[in-house]
């Protein structure tokens, strides 16, 4: 198979944001649906849509995680 048939599974990084499958790493490789319970419950922020794509900004989740790691070291 050649470079231009071949697939990937890694995601595109768009400057600013992150997918889901880097906000999933970042915290701890958590489960989709424990994610989109977070964001029903307030605690993770809505989605940016581009078109089908879901992205987050970047400097909000970040704030998110220190948030997380000043909780839990309490």
């Amino acid at each position: 198979m050649d470079e231009t048939t071949k697939t990937t599974t890694e995601t595109p990084v768009v400057r600013g944001f992150m997918r889901l499958p880097e906000i999933r790493e970042f915290f701890g490789g958590i489960g989709v649906t424990t994610w989109y319970d977070w964001m029903k419950a307030g605690i993770a922020p809505k989605p940016v849509k581009i078109g089908r794509i879901s992205i987050w900004p970047r400097e909000e989740i970040l704030a998110m995680g220190k948030k997380k790691a000043e909780r839990e070291a309490v």
